[in-house]
């Protein structure tokens, strides 16, 4: 939301401290964007590649109610977010990524402040990270393996305060219908320092987030639920140890990190559409029979450094996680059973940075680095018997091993143009043991993506316009699901990770008039992991057997006036995808040349901020989501619709607090739809309706000492 005032407090400086304007002070922190992308800082108007920033100078992470990402990242041009129900299952769409998803996130990678958050097989639990602690998302989009490892639908990079200075404590709750509810606690304050003097004039921190996030369900077998810790400990260095050996520009930090998870939502099951007007809100009956619902826990653990002295930078991170996770699963009676699964993992991160030669007219700058993750994940699926564990199906246990290497280098002659290049390295090992029924089973995994290169580059003729292109390459790995064969309970050592190389082409201005962006893009993907069977009930196996071409249109634009005691921020965002098969056949269907389903022809939002005298403040956003395709042989088709928020909002203040009161209405035109396709299914069960028009009201306290 375009709380600006709200967002504000995060900057006021207390405890003993000078405070200062507000206003000065958001200036002062984000006075024109700088994004690091690949290494290399630059402002977003001069990277080479269609980077879209989202941040909480604004709100925008924040849109709507903030339960999750889902109303944030739908602004942004070829993302797709969606979910079952109201925080429930959640699906992330990047320029087609979802296509092999039937749920969860996969094909995109993801990082909080520079830590892992995918697992060696390509999936990542985003609930793990709550809105509500974010300050800003930088959101890379297709294959990007020349830094970020596996997944080629882009990656997904977050980040919290980290101004050692901040001192405040900030509180929120909020009720919805049906059930919903927020309650979230921040704390954040400097530390002192354990010795008289401070030597390496450094500043100690610690943050500490808390939060409650639940609803009751829209639907019948729809409550979700989630309870989510992290702390975090800074230590920002303005001078090394020893000042005096050392001249010139040195600043570091140190970071450690705690996070805690634990949450779960039920699975209510798709409907076809007779069941869905007869009935929306009613879930499948084996569901609530057989209790479908998934329960997970995380824990994660992770230390790190970032470090600039002169023509340096240096960035490394060292983590370990682990992962329970119960799924009593059950929307079909076919040969979904009761999943248990167990992870623990460990991984590193490490990046080095330097600037091999600086003039007024040529910088050259050289970064190296790789990533390498462990895991040792078990995975076991009994019969479903009443929500219960029956018989054991198969029991395996996967030993993962993944590491990659790269450099990049950056050139940038007369703050005119600016070429990328850069190459990595990857590979990934495995070894399978367990037991499927009766039998044993070992096996090895090696899979070898082999090197990923990328090239890009940006020429700015004018102040306000940059011309930009790139070419990447990169792919994804199988995940645990995919790679068990449910026709006869084996693990399928033998499949591959998918591959796929992008070229895009746009443009981005920055004018008084309006500032924008315009990208066309082309994915080619091969060996895509695929369903051996479509539409039955459930796939019974996977093979890397089809080959595909995504390519589409992205448009963005922004504008803002001021004056007097008024601000009006708009923005429009569209995308048109053409994304369709070029090689995918079974026994006896060809689907060559047809649309990939599950991926709307064309999607559209909008968004109105205003703010009056930095007290009252309203936003509508708005969505459009074109037809899509529900099965490969392009038959069925959703309808269009739109989906409009609203949030009015009202800031008071007093004696070192402020106040904010809320209230906002989600789908506002009480709009009939389904956020959350089941396509290809065989039943027709292709519709999971969302919630109609609901309101919800909030409170937020700011304690500024």
């Amino acid at each position: 939301m375009a709380l600006i005032v709200c967002q504000g407090f995060f900057w006021l400086q207390l405890s003993g401290q000078t405070k200062t304007s507000r206003d000065t002070l958001i200036q002062q922190e984000a006075p024109e964007l700088e994004i690091k992308a690949f290494s290399f800082v630059l402002p977003n108007i001069k990277q080479p590649l269609a980077l879209y920033r989202l941040d909480n100078k604004k709100g925008l992470l924040s849109v709507a109610d903030g339960a999750s990402f889902q109303n944030a990242m739908n602004t942004v041009p070829g993302v797709y977010f969606e979910s079952r129900g109201n925080g429930g299952s959640p699906r992330l769409n990047i320029r087609g990524s979802m296509f092999r998803s039937a749920f969860g996130v996969r094909n995109v990678r993801m990082y909080w402040e520079d830590f892992v958050l995918t697992s060696p097989d390509g999936t990542t639990p985003m609930e793990v990270i709550d809105p509500f602690w974010v300050n800003e998302m930088e959101i890379i989009k297709g294959p990007s393996g020349v830094q970020y490892g596996n997944g080629t639908g882009g990656v997904v990079q977050m980040r919290s305060h980290a101004n050692p200075k901040l001192s405040f404590v900030r509180a929120k709750q909020l009720l919805g219908q049906w059930g919903s509810f927020q309650q979230h606690l921040a704390i954040m304050k400097p530390l002192p320092h354990v010795f008289k003097y401070n030597l390496r004039n450094s500043q100690r921190s610690i943050s500490i987030y808390a939060s409650r996030v639940g609803t009751q369900g829209y639907r019948q077998q729809e409550n979700n639920a989630r309870q989510q810790v992290m702390v975090v400990l800074r230590n920002a260095i303005q001078s090394p140890l020893l000042a005096f050996r050392y001249s010139g520009r040195f600043k570091g930090e140190n970071i450690s990190v705690f996070q805690w998870y634990q949450g779960g939502w039920q699975l209510p099951g798709s409907l076809n559409q007779q069941e869905m007007e007869s009935n929306p809100q009613q879930a499948r009956p084996y569901s609530i029979s057989n209790n479908a619902s998934l329960y997970r826990q995380r824990w994660m653990y992770g230390v790190g450094q970032n470090r600039e002295y002169n023509r340096f930078t240096w960035t490394w991170r060292a983590a370990m996680n682990g992962v329970n996770k119960v799924n009593p699963y059950g929307t079909s009676a076919m040969n979904q059973g009761y999943k248990d699964e167990h992870s623990l993992g460990t991984n590193t991160l490490a990046r080095l940075g330097f600037r091999v030669y600086e003039s007024d007219n040529l910088n050259w700058d050289l970064n190296a680095g790789g990533e390498g993750q462990w895991e040792d994940y078990h995975i076991r699926e009994a019969k479903n018997v009443l929500g219960a564990p029956g018989a054991t199906k198969y029991d395996f246990m996967v030993n993962y091993s993944q590491r990659f290497y790269y450099l990049n280098s950056q050139w940038r002659w007369k703050d005119k143009w600016v070429l990328q290049s850069g190459i990595a390295k990857h590979t990934t090992q495995g070894e399978v043991k367990g037991e499927y029924g009766t039998e044993q089973q070992d096996g090895k995994i090696n899979w070898n993506p082999g090197w990923t290169p990328r090239w890009a580059i940006s020429y700015q003729p004018f102040n306000a316009l940059v011309l930009f292109t790139s070419k990447s390459w990169g792919f994804s790995n199988p995940n645990a699901f995919e790679q068990v064969d449910f026709q006869n309970n084996r693990y399928n050592a033998g499949l591959g990770p998918e591959k796929g190389n992008q070229l895009e082409t746009g443009v981005k201005w920055n004018s008084a008039l309006v500032s924008g962006q315009l990208t066309y893009y082309k994915q080619n993907m091969t060996s895509l992991i695929i369903p051996v069977a479509v539409q039955v009930d459930s796939p019974l196996s996977y093979s890397n057997n089809a080959s595909a071409i995504f390519e589409g249109w992205e448009m963005s634009l922004n504008k803002e006036w001021t004056w007097k005691l008024h601000q009006l921020d708009f923005s429009i965002s569209g995308h048109k995808a053409n994304y369709h098969w070029m090689d995918y056949s079974s026994s006896n269907s060809v689907w060559n040349g047809k649309r990939v389903a599950g991926n709307a022809l064309h999607s559209a939002s909008a968004m109105i901020q205003y703010q009056f005298n930095q007290t009252w403040f309203v936003d509508v956003t708005h969505y459009w989501v074109d037809k899509m395709p529900l099965n490969n042989d392009n038959t069925v088709y959703s309808n269009a619709y739109n989906l409009s928020h609203i949030n009015l909002a009202r800031v008071t203040s007093g004696k070192d607090m402020m106040w904010k009161w809320e209230i906002g209405v989600n789908n506002a035109m009480n709009t009939a739809y389904t956020s959350f396709w089941q396509w290809n299914d065989a039943s027709a069960r292709y519709y999971n309706p969302s919630p109609t028009r609901n309101f919800y009201i909030g409170l937020t306290a700011y304690f500024l000492k």
